[in-house]
């Protein structure tokens, strides 16, 4: 097949944009011709094209028509929420030969179907996320599929879009448990960072985004810092560096909390850690899981969207309330005083990634709903 991966978004530090870079090189691995479209300039990689595409700009979508139409493409797969699955729509209007559209979709936000609503989603007063547009994109019949990554993003679909359920498959995302695995060596990131060999180390890895709660994770930090003098806590991912002058009040923290910013060595950095955390207000389904557990890490995330589905309380790690600093700091201090419990909670879920939240049993997945998409259309 000849297959486009268009990808909404500039950076490679989200995980849609991640995991549409990553299928594309999965699928070729499968002997498909791929191409992507992202909206930056980045390098051909592994010998996949890249094409940079603006998914917004109104000059750009001749650009991006010119592409479809050129490349005859079979699938064209759409990454990162609703920009480039309109963007994509727009431009193949008018091409003769249309492929099969498929739209992944990973946000457990609401969306709208009658209203057009501004983006975003203030805490206190719950607008939907996402516009009445958001809808009718993800309900054109032109869109033969939707990828869902978890069970809570097909809810959010059938129930709030009202996306015909025949239309949807729930595929995981995958890990590449060859680069996550349990020898991953962390002492290299505490020694950069500061952080003692011998010290217990609490972390979280996600943007610094509302969503993720930083204020619950470092409250409970609080409450584990006061009785735990050995314990110190690691943040990273986007944006983090900017959350310590946020959290410059928290003098109990003081010369204990280490806000590492974007990293590119993820696998060492989950490894300096003795217990990961997720403490998400929505989540679709938090890629960090799917890593610490690759690395047979025992984690901690709230009960909430997609995360009960990957972690299974008190079999692959534990879960608790959202906006529970007591309940969170409860269950992070139980997995430090029992390693031996934290252990086998972290070994269950390396068995888990590998029985179906691999990169590769993703791609065979993706791979068998195109074919079946594809014949079913002719």
């Amino acid at each position: 097949m000849r297959i486009l991966q268009a990808v909404g978004f500039p950076r490679l530090t989200r995980g849609a944009a991640l995991q549409g870079w990553w299928l594309a090189h999965d699928l070729r691995a499968r002997g498909h011709e791929v191409e992507i479209a992202i909206c930056s300039d980045l390098a051909q990689e592994d010998g996949v094209p890249v094409h940079a595409c603006s998914m917004t700009g109104v000059r750009d979508l001749g650009r991006m028509r010119r592409l479809i139409a050129d490349g005859r493409f079979d699938v064209v797969h759409t990454h990162y929420r609703d920009i480039a699955l309109r963007r994509v729509l727009a431009a193949s209007a008018a091409v003769r030969q249309r492929p099969l559209i498929v739209a992944h979709w990973g946000n457990v936000y609401p969306v709208s179907r009658r209203r057009v609503v501004p983006d975003g989603w203030r805490l206190g007063n719950p607008v939907p996320s996402f516009s009445a547009w958001t809808g009718v994109a993800l309900r054109s019949p032109r869109v033969a599929r939707v990828v869902a990554i978890s069970e809570a993003a097909r809810a959010v679909l059938v129930q709030g879009a009202g996306v015909d359920p025949t239309k949807i498959e729930v595929i995981h995302q995958g890990v590449d448990p060859e680069r996550f695995h349990p020898s991953v060596d962390g002492s290299g990131v505490r020694r950069e960072l500061g952080i003692p060999p011998d010290a217990q180390v609490v972390g979280m890895l996600s943007a610094y985004r509302w969503v993720r709660d930083f204020p619950t994770f470092l409250d409970a930090c609080e409450l584990l810092a006061a009785e735990r003098p050995d314990v110190r806590f690691l943040v990273a991912g986007e944006r983090t560096e900017e959350a310590a002058p946020d959290h410059a009040h928290r003098t109990a923290l003081a010369g204990r909390v280490v806000f590492a910013g974007v990293r590119t060595d993820v696998p060492e950095v989950l490894a300096a850690m003795d217990v990961v955390v997720n403490c998400a207000l929505l989540e679709g389904l938090a890629g960090s899981m799917r890593e610490a557990l690759s690395l047979g890490k025992p984690v901690v995330a709230t009960r909430v969207g997609g995360n009960p589905e990957l972690v299974v309380d008190g079999e692959t790690g534990l879960l608790v309330q959202p906006r529970s600093p007591s309940e969170l700091a409860a269950a992070i201090g139980a997995l430090l005083d029992d390693p031996e419990r934290a252990a086998g909670l972290g070994a269950r879920g390396r068995e888990l990634i590998l029985e179906g939240h691999t990169r590769s049993a993703r791609a065979a997945r993706v791979e068998a709903l195109y074919r079946a998409a594809l014949a079913e259309r002719r």
